[in-house]
């Protein structure tokens, strides 16, 4: 395929064959719709996770020296965010891991 420059930007000079007109088979336009099972157990599957994500940033809270809202919010420790923030983003991954397969 033949490539030239128009106005500084390379361009494919060949057209497409349906040249903007939608395919004679549709069925890429086919998508199969959401049942109920598949919604119920992705709605289980996110409480489940929000859940377990709760309860094990609660428990490395408890097992932090101190208070992390405490330190986070009164005393402004940038350093006990950033920690907060990367343990909530860990848990997220291994409940979202956990949850996937």
């Amino acid at each position: 395929m033949p490539i030239r420059a128009e106005a500084g930007l390379l361009t494919n000079s060949a057209r497409p064959a349906h040249r903007g007109r939608l395919a004679q088979d549709d069925s890429f336009l086919e998508v199969p719709m959401l049942d109920f099972e598949t919604f119920t157990a992705s709605l289980a599957y996110s409480a489940l996770g929000i859940l377990v994500f709760i309860v094990a940033f609660v428990l490395v809270d408890l097992l932090t020296p101190g208070k992390l809202w405490q330190e986070i919010i009164e005393k402004r420790n940038n350093a006990v965010a950033i920690l907060a923030g990367a343990v909530a983003l860990a848990i997220g991954l291994i409940v979202a891991a956990a949850i996937h397969g």
